[in-house]
């Protein structure tokens, strides 16, 4: 319902409510005359009685609007009527107040039955119609994530399938080349399949073993190195732990490399990736480092991995992970610290 449309159905409600009990309680007495023979009904009403009514509806509408926003929130169920009972009572006590302050001496008042009944029945309807905007807001919400739900298995069957249909080719391909003719492009096709295969079938895991993460890493790395000299793309190791049997999210230090490679890595110049990871009992940490080369941060921009990398920990490790990247000296340095598990 547009706003403007939903303020108009309020005022016209509250107007329509403020005749029906101003023309209906406020009367005293009705007054019977014989006019030319006619009967007619003189009804008389109170002007300070319709004041007090007046005042006690000023009351309920102040009261109505705090109750219904209370309970268009996710409370529970027993605070909400807390509330409700704490609304009709302050209603109550604010218009007693009124009759010792404001309207004292007047002898003609609304019973308070009336009174009760009249707090009673408007804060029923504030809860009820707050409710139905909460369950109203809840199914949209609800449909809304089945809908982005059903977007995201698309896109994720989308995203499967170039891979899929890469890993396949592949393999039909280092079918077609001689080993021994050919052992450099039987490696390479070899190695990229594998790297593929992991991305295609073991990355559908909840956890993978800090090894087989780390073999993909030395994989992705020797497919890089096919591209440059070998002091052009130096790669380096410092693992501290006892075992590798750790799990980790599956690729989740892959793109961290791949940033390395791209801005770290030119032809004819020399660069490297340091990779450290220790394990401790409690812990996994991650060191990856290479050397800023301007130039080729002028070609790549974005950092779209290490975006990306942020999203999925926060997904896979939330509010239990240290994420560090940046700048020190010549250098870039990612630091990644995840709970072992």
């Amino acid at each position: 319902m547009p706003k403007l449309v939903k303020i108009l159905a309020h005022i016209l409600f509250w107007g329509l409510c403020a005749w029906l009990i101003l023309s209906s309680f406020s009367i005293t007495t009705q007054e019977v005359e014989n006019i030319n023979g006619q009967e007619h009904v003189r009804i008389v009403r109170s002007g300070r009685m319709m004041y007090l009514l007046g005042y006690l509806l000023l009351l309920v509408i102040g009261f109505f609007y705090l109750n219904y926003w209370y309970w268009k929130k996710n409370l529970a169920i027993l605070r909400k009527l807390a509330i409700l009972l704490g609304s009709c009572v302050l209603v109550y006590v604010s218009y007693q107040l009124g009759l010792l302050l404001i309207f004292k001496g007047l002898v003609l008042r609304p019973p308070n039955a009336l009174v009760i009944g009249i707090t009673l029945f408007f804060l029923a309807i504030s809860s009820t119609l707050a409710s139905i905007e909460l369950l109203y807001r809840h199914e949209i919400r609800k449909k809304a994530a089945e809908i982005e739900k059903r977007q995201q298995e698309m896109q994720v069957l989308r995203n499967q399938l170039n891979p899929h249909f890469l890993f396949n080719a592949l393999n039909n391909l280092l079918g077609m080349v001689n080993a021994s003719q050919n052992p450099r492009l039987n490696m390479a096709i070899s190695t990229l399949s594998s790297v593929l295969r992991y991305s295609v079938y073991e990355s559908e895991k909840s956890r993978v073993s800090l090894n087989r993460e780390l073999e993909v890493i030395r994989d992705f790395v020797e497919i890089y190195k096919l591209r440059f000299e070998d002091d052009e793309l130096r790669f380096e190791e410092k693992i501290q732990a006892d075992s590798l049997d750790a799990e980790i999210e599956p690729g989740i230090l892959l793109p961290l490399i791949e940033n390395a490679v791209k801005y770290g890595v030119l032809p004819e110049q020399e660069g490297y990736i340091k990779l450290g990871v220790s394990v401790d009992e409690q812990s996994i940490k991650v060191e990856i480092r290479n050397r800023i080369l301007r130039e080729q941060q002028s070609v790549h921009t974005g950092g779209l991995g290490l975006q990306l990398t942020r999203k999925r920990l926060e997904l896979s490790y939330p509010d239990n992970h240290l994420f560090l990247a940046q700048e020190e000296n010549d250098e870039f340095v990612v630091q990644l610290i995840i709970p072992k598990s």
